[in-house]
């Protein structure tokens, strides 16, 4: 089976699509405080935590053609 391409949704105010290197400076900053991590994990304590869990998402995402 092909893998499904990305797909990108917008709207006039959102845009959905996978995530990229380039967007782990602002996900760091949601993924370090402990008030948004508290269901989830402990937040992320380096950047390069936050580097990894983009590629392994992205990984998975592709893999199965959706994210959740």
């Amino acid at each position: 089976m092909e893998p499904i391409p990305p797909l990108v949704f917008r709207t006039d105010r959102l845009e959905l699509r996978l995530l990229v290197d380039s967007d782990a400076e602002g996900m760091y900053d949601i993924r370090s405080r402990e008030e948004t991590m508290k269901h989830r994990k402990v937040p992320d304590t380096d950047i390069s935590d936050t580097r990894e869990w983009i590629r392994a998402f992205s990984t998975s995402n592709l893999k199965i053609g959706y994210a959740y």
